[in-house]
């Protein structure tokens, strides 16, 4: 018994001096509103380069049709940015917790879209769609994030991965994604040439 007390205090020790050794300092918002320019910078030049991805896909349809719509995710990002005033640092940063934020909030995505896609009869389609798509987006991300510098060695003050995905459907309804856009969006996307 004494032996798995032990076990489990040595444990719960490693597990605090872990968790202690990840926390990073708060960005600033001097750093937020660079990367976010970064990011605008480096979308299209990450796209062009994943396209190798995709082939056999119209990628150029695809950015015109995503254009055609960039207001709605401009105030996506507003809105989201105001829902979460702690988002970054006015003043002395706090120390957080380090989060792999693409990870949780993929999980989160594609798990609320399986819910809605489940029992729709077009399960099959939209996963190989989801499948095709996460690579082309993690490898947009992953260009994205090294070459506009975004959060090296701070992190963002954010809820929950379910509440931040909350937050961006509510702010995207807001700014204008309706049904009908996102089904605009999906024909042009076939249209592109992905299935």
């Amino acid at each position: 018994m004494t032996s798995s007390v032990s076990l489990l205090i040595t444990l719960l020790l490693c597990l605090e001096i872990c968790y202690a050794q990840r926390l990073v300092r708060q960005c600033s918002c001097t750093e937020l509103e660079t990367c976010l320019a970064n990011v605008d910078k480096f979308l299209v030049q990450c796209s062009e380069q994943c396209e190798k991805r995709t082939p056999g896909v119209n990628h150029e349809l695809i950015r015109s049709c995503m254009f055609s719509k960039k207001y709605i995710l401009d105030g996506t990002i507003v809105c989201a940015k105001n829902s979460f005033p702690n988002l970054c640092s006015k003043g002395a940063p706090k120390m957080l917790p380090s989060r792999a934020f693409l990870t949780g909030l993929e999980l989160a995505m594609v798990n609320d879209l399986r819910k809605k896609i489940d029992g729709s009869g077009f399960g099959s389609e939209l996963n190989n769609l989801i499948a095709r798509g996460r690579k082309n987006v993690k490898c947009v991300y992953n260009c994205v994030t090294k070459k506009a510098g975004c959060h090296r060695n701070c992190t963002l003050d954010l809820p929950s991965d379910n509440a931040i995905l909350q937050t961006f459907k509510t702010c995207a309804k807001s700014s204008g994604l309706q049904s009908s856009t996102v089904q605009e969006l999906c024909y042009c996307i076939e249209r592109a040439g992905v299935r």
